[in-house]
């Protein structure tokens, strides 16, 4: 009875100390759990900039180019052409850029893919096809080696449309109580736009804004007046995570206007104008250009002249 006694008290003794122990530890705890807590965000926050560093790079990133005949008048077919393209692959990171190129060679239409390596391939050739790609195949044609994976709906074909599921191509929606990664910057850069004919012209257009179809009204105004001086001509898409509201026209990678500086789009005769100091000063714009000659001074009559004028005219 007196072991059992004692061993309670030694029970009790050794229970007493670990709560003291406990005790004393407890603040020393409670301020290291939050500072944890707080920790642990920033190093997944760290990692993911630190793989969003590393796959921050555009070696996946297609330029289309399009060739067309330029005396035929295949510009708008061209531009037209682009402008689907950049529509359709409007939040795709793999089309970085479309590129129109007027062509001197009779009958010339063709599309070709490029890869930031280098590598390339015509996608449609009209010599060798002898005719006109329809449309939705182009866009199959170049979702097969930008992107195969994307489903283009409509534009697809019959086969791929009656295997997918409609709720695949569903957009997904965003969990905003978890952190979401920011995307990578992979947008083209006029001077990422290589090996293309000078002088060229680049035009840079919010794709959040859609922009698009002002980008290439501009682009088809300055080729038409500057049919015989512009050589190639790029549509450069700005999506996210690129500051939003980004209008840059640049030519041979000189900034003629930037929309951020500027506060405001372009006049289409500004444009001109300053395409035409760039490229060629002499060149007369016709009835848009800037009147810089001066004023014809007006000669004064005298009293016997201006009599005379009054009675020729039946005033007096």
């Amino acid at each position: 009875m007196m072991m059992t006694t004692r061993s309670k008290h030694v029970h009790v003794f050794f229970s007493m100390t670990t709560l003291i122990g406990l005790l004393l530890s407890f603040p020393e705890s409670m301020a290291f759990v939050p500072q944890r807590s707080r920790g642990i965000p920033n190093l997944f926050r760290t990692a993911a900039r630190i793989r969003m560093a590393a796959d921050d790079d555009t070696s996946n990133v297609h330029q289309i180019s399009i060739e067309y005949c330029r005396r035929c008048r295949w510009g708008l077919r061209g531009f037209w052409t682009a402008q689907e393209l950049l529509s359709t692959f409007r939040d795709d990171d793999n089309l970085g850029a479309v590129t129109l190129i007027p062509s001197a060679t009779p009958g010339r239409f063709a599309v070709t893919a490029k890869k930031a390596d280098g590598k390339s391939v015509v996608l449609w050739n009209r010599d060798e096809a002898e005719g006109f790609p329809e449309m939705k195949d182009l866009k199959q044609l170049v979702r097969d080696e930008i992107n195969p994976a994307r489903f283009l709906g409509h534009s697809d074909s019959t086969e791929r449309q009656e295997k997918t599921d409609p709720a695949e191509t569903k957009d997904t929606i965003i969990d905003l109580s978890k952190e979401q990664p920011e995307p990578n910057d992979v947008n083209l850069k006029p001077k990422d736009v290589q090996d293309v004919p000078t002088p060229h012209l680049t035009i840079s257009y919010c794709t959040g804004c859609q922009w698009l179809l002002r980008a290439a009204y501009v682009a088809q105004e300055l080729v038409s007046t500057f049919s015989e001086e512009i050589h190639a001509v790029t549509l450069l898409p700005r999506r996210r995570p690129a500051k939003g509201g980004a209008f840059l026209v640049t030519v041979d990678g000189a900034i003629i206007w930037d929309r951020f500086e500027q506060g405001r789009f372009p006049e289409t005769k500004e444009l001109e104008q300053l395409v035409r100091d760039v490229l060629h000063h002499s060149k007369h714009l016709g009835h848009i250009d800037v009147k810089n000659t001066a004023a014809v001074p007006v000669e004064e009559m005298d009293d016997d002249e201006a009599a005379e004028a009054r009675k020729f005219f039946g005033v007096m």
